[in-house]
């Protein structure tokens, strides 16, 4: 079920999994489009209310814009603190979306994101699921921590 559509954005939550949202990009976008398929996906993260695990396919056109660093910093900086927590991943993402994700990383420490770079959709949804394994084995330490004081 597709949730939004700009143009050449299309956003909607992973069939095989209710915590992931998948942005699409389709041939040649714009910042405008993806700030208004972002307000479509703050409000859905609002509803999770958790950690939400990102899907970026950008197989299907990935068009290189100047200053990607203020778009990237705008999006990460709206979304719900606990969304935050959930994995970033670039299906099919060029030498030069590597680089701006990885500069953003490290210019923005505090809105820093996990990010992992595949291939395929099915090779995202296996890194989500480890990393749905590390939340647990955290949150399970976490509790126990608490039980002890």
């Amino acid at each position: 079920m597709t949730l939004g559509v700009a143009m050449t954005i299309a956003l909607r939550w992973d069939q095989a999994a209710k915590d992931t949202l998948v942005f699409t990009f389709n041939g040649n976008w714009t910042w405008q489009d993806f700030y208004i398929v972002s307000q479509q996906a703050y409000s859905n993260m609002q509803e999770v209310a958790s950690a939400v695990h990102i899907i970026y396919e950008l197989r299907h056109g990935s068009n290189i814009f100047k200053n990607p660093m203020l778009h990237l910093r705008q999006f990460t900086a709206n979304m719900p603190p606990f969304a935050r927590e959930g994995l970033n991943v670039y299906v099919g993402a060029t030498a030069y979306w590597k680089a701006c994700v990885m500069t953003f990383n490290r210019v923005y420490p505090e809105l820093a994101q996990d990010v992992v770079y595949v291939s395929t959709l099915d090779d995202a949804r296996v890194a989500i699921e480890k990393k749905r394994e590390q939340l647990e084995l955290l949150n399970d330490d976490s509790d126990f921590q608490a039980a002890q004081h």
